[in-house]
């Protein structure tokens, strides 16, 4: 069977929860992780005469992705994203006016597909690569939502991944990127994650990242 103790996947932007593990969930699974980013924002604007407004947003996102395993090296994922609370500037070429009301939408759709190296699948080593394309069915692209949840235009991604078990409950993790953007607002991005995660008992476990 493979190892249980893979990284849940949140894709749709950077600096997000959990690097992706370099492992694979194994031939036959099927997977289901619904998650849910929850965010604070605050903008402001100046409104005639000279008024400043302030807003404070708390934005979220859910994300929805199920994984298929194929073999114990190969999985292949699909996500849809919803968003609630998003805005949108009133005017790009004048940010100073400030966002527009939120909005809540079904934002972009994500399929996708990791291939690890075939190491042993209880090997404290691993490497993977994945590729995947974030589509454009996202009703709007919002700036307030640096993520690619929102984007018009389809972003292809790529990245490398390794997974190192430090310790039997400890498990170091790392990944290099590289995104490519049909948006016309962002430009392409050069990625990397490392993070290390430590499992307190069955249920629970501990993370820190930095991207």
């Amino acid at each position: 069977a493979a190892n249980p103790w893979v990284a849940g996947m949140v894709t749709g932007g950077r600096g997000l929860l959990n690097v992706e593990s370099a492992r694979t969930y194994g031939e036959g699974m099927f997977v289901f992780n619904p998650s849910v980013l929850s965010m604070e924002k605050k903008t402001w604007s100046i409104t005639p005469p000279g008024h400043i407004q302030y807003n404070l947003d708390k934005p979220a996102v859910i994300s929805l992705p199920l994984t298929l395993g194929l073999t114990d090296e190969i999985d292949v994922t699909a996500a849809v994203f919803g968003y609630h609370d998003g805005r949108s500037l009133i005017d790009k070429q004048n940010v100073a006016l400030g966002y527009n009301l939120p909005v809540s939408h079904v934002g972009a759709t994500y399929l996708g597909v990791k291939i690890r190296l075939p190491f042993p699948i209880d090997s404290k080593y691993q490497v993977a690569g994945r590729i995947g394309a974030f589509l454009d069915t996202s009703k709007d692209e919002l700036d307030g939502f640096n993520y690619f949840w929102t984007r018009k235009g389809t972003t292809v991604e790529s990245s490398i991944y390794e997974t190192i078990d430090l310790t039997s409950f400890v498990t170091f993790y790392l990944e290099q990127g590289y995104v490519m953007s049909a948006s016309p607002v962002y430009d392409d991005q050069v990625v990397g994650s490392a993070g290390i995660r430590a499992r307190i008992w069955n249920r629970f476990a501990f993370g820190v990242e930095v991207n």
